[in-house]
């Protein structure tokens, strides 16, 4: 009888941690508006989607932008993946490629990416309505966040 009861409580808990893991991974729905990514050591970061016309007589280009806040006093230094999440795997979120952030952020300072590209670091491409097919977009993502 105990065993059936331990075999129970097992079931339950297992099945409460894997539903639960499965419904936080796509709660988050990137927006026109900045919303909150992560937030640590007095920074924060935060994404946004936005549409960019970038060449002359093709459909705009859908990106998600990156804004990093510091709100201490002393400047930081961070080194993170900026990845994408999509339905068939993850884009920029193995450390020392291509979508690897390294950068100082002064005190008190904010710096995002926007359509100008000034900050192209701070952008990612999700997509692009000129061709065909192409990954299921799911959620921007911070990996190997290291802050100095």
């Amino acid at each position: 009888m105990n065993l059936k009861k331990i075999s129970f409580i097992i079931l339950l808990l297992t099945s409460t941690f894997s539903f639960g893991q499965g419904a936080g991974s796509n709660s988050f729905t990137l927006s026109d508006d900045w919303q909150l990514l992560q937030k640590k050591e007095g920074l924060n970061f935060s994404v946004k989607r936005e549409t960019c016309e970038v060449f002359a007589g093709a459909k705009p280009l859908v990106y998600t932008f990156m804004k990093i806040e510091n709100n201490t006093s002393q400047k930081k230094q961070v080194v993170f993946n900026f990845g994408l999440e999509f339905k068939e795997g993850c884009s920029g979120c193995e450390l020392g490629r291509e979508f690897t952030v390294s950068m100082e952020i002064p005190a008190n300072t904010t710096l995002e990416g926007d359509c100008s590209f000034v900050r192209a670091e701070l952008t990612r491409l999700i997509y692009n309505p000129n061709l065909a097919g192409g990954w299921e977009f799911i959620a921007p993502t911070i990996k190997n966040l290291s802050i100095d």
